[in-house]
């Protein structure tokens, strides 16, 4: 009897740390383009309403395997421009939230304001969660159509159309991940796209990289890299770029 319990106790402690492990906050990197919208620019109908700012650090950090939050390195984007951060006074961030069981997301704009180390929530944030369908037609925000207005200048057409995804038989490794390559069409844009489904973060996103099974590693657009898969590790908070009130705020808004 003295055997079986410590067997029980012993299965049971393996049981317990399997699942600490796997359900352990981590943070995912990307390596990609960022996009900033001035609204001043939008507001004055200036053709430079959004900046282009090259290869910028796209976080993931995930929660319990339950919850997400997606955010830009501010840093980034303060290097190229000043628009509305005046010379970093203040950041202000976009930070999509994610819950995997309600398949929802939700968008809150903060601003973090540097010399009073303090931070704000914007009005204009979601007070609601939205049901992550990328193949409908979205709900057009302020920013989005200050985007929309920038890409119909530039002769794109903003119409919408669901993402076309091709799978195809063809495999490559990336990063130690077994990948597969798809073909997605998404309005007028043609991505080449490699994903894995060795992790599984695809609730993670708001777009067609929703639809594809697993995680998207690597998406190509115009035979150059666009996004690109960077590190998966623990979470650790002192490592982080966003600053803890900036997160707390955050959190405390789910």
């Amino acid at each position: 009897m003295k055997t079986f319990n410590k067997t029980l106790a012993f299965l049971t402690f393996i049981t317990f740390f399997s699942i600490s492990l796997f359900s352990q906050n981590k943070h995912i990197k990307y390596i990609g383009d960022i996009y900033y919208v001035s609204m001043k620019g939008h507001e004055g109908k200036t053709p430079d309403a959004i900046y282009k700012c090259e290869k910028g650090i796209h976080n993931l950090i995930i929660f319990n395997e339950k919850k997400a939050i997606f955010y830009q390195d501010k840093r980034s984007v303060a290097e190229f421009t000043n628009d509305s951060l005046n010379e970093y006074k203040y950041l202000f961030y976009d930070v999509e939230l994610f819950d995997k069981k309600k398949k929802s997301n939700k968008s809150i704009n903060i601003t973090y304001y540097v010399e009073s180390d303090s931070v704000k929530i914007d009005k204009t944030s979601d007070k609601k969660w939205t049901k992550i369908t990328p193949d409908k037609k979205p709900k057009l925000s302020e920013k989005t159509i200050a985007w929309y207005e920038y890409l119909e200048s530039q002769g794109i057409s903003t119409e919408f159309n669901p993402p076309e995804i091709i799978y195809t038989d063809e495999t490559r490794q990336i990063k130690a991940y077994n990948c597969k390559k798809a073909f997605v069409t998404e309005g007028q844009r043609k991505y080449t796209v490699w994903f894995t489904e060795d992790i599984k973060y695809n609730w993670c996103f708001e777009d067609f990289r929703y639809l594809i099974p697993g995680t998207v590693i690597l998406i190509e657009y115009e035979d150059k890299t666009y996004i690109e898969f960077e590190s998966i590790e623990d979470l650790d908070y002192n490592k982080l770029s966003l600053n803890k009130k900036v997160l707390d705020a955050v959190l405390n808004n789910w």
